[in-house]
């Protein structure tokens, strides 16, 4: 008699998806199943956690992003991957590749970009005409483009870092309250996971 598996065995899903209980049917073409499996073994998941990964990400890009910011992304991607193989050296881990990506990225903005003399939006003026009334960011001076890039590069690696602050039990991105936690937060999340924290390097 063939021995039947109690509810709820096997071996338990690993990785960031877990209570999988829907089923999802699709056939693919080879060399998307190879791309796949190459994917999953560079991240070290499973392939179904691989998938889901990437389905969540496409899902979340499509629904979220602009069509010219995903591509523009896309391209910088790609030509990080050529400075790394040139250098051989992945981007975090050597400050001549950083330097030389950041003026690779520098470049594509620049090519895509307005080349025109910078003006003051009008949306700029006003914030800084309340900011004189309000003295709120009186250190940042909005005027410059790149103060104003500097100031904002600041306020999202703050909130990326806080999503790491919390313990465990003590996070809002743990709690059951639909709803409450703003969905940013949860990309904040992500892209501490994958990228560290660099506060708690110093």
């Amino acid at each position: 008699m063939k021995r039947r598996r109690a509810p709820g065995g096997g071996r338990k899903p690993q990785g960031p998806f877990k209570e999988n209980k829907a089923a999802l049917s699709i056939r693919v073409n080879l060399g998307t199943r190879r791309a796949l499996e190459a994917s999953a073994k560079e991240n070290r998941r499973s392939l179904s956690q691989e998938a889901q990964s990437r389905l969540r990400e496409s899902l979340f890009r499509d629904r979220n992003t602009r069509p010219d910011i995903v591509a523009l992304t896309e391209a910088m991607a790609i030509v990080i991957g050529y400075v790394e193989s040139f250098t051989e050296m992945k981007w975090s881990d050597s400050a001549f590749t950083t330097t030389a990506i950041r003026r690779a990225v520098d470049a594509l903005l620049g090519y895509w970009g307005n080349p025109g003399v910078p003006k003051i939006p009008v949306a700029i003026k006003n914030r800084m005409t309340e900011q004189k009334r309000g003295e709120r960011n009186a250190s940042v001076n909005f005027s410059k483009p790149v103060e104003v890039g500097d100031f904002w590069a600041s306020q999202l690696i703050f909130q990326i870092e806080s999503r790491g602050a919390f313990e465990d039990g003590g996070d809002p991105l743990e709690w059951d309250v639909p709803g409450w936690v703003p969905p940013t937060w949860k990309r904040h999340r992500r892209i501490l996971r994958t990228l560290g924290s660099r506060w708690r390097r110093h």
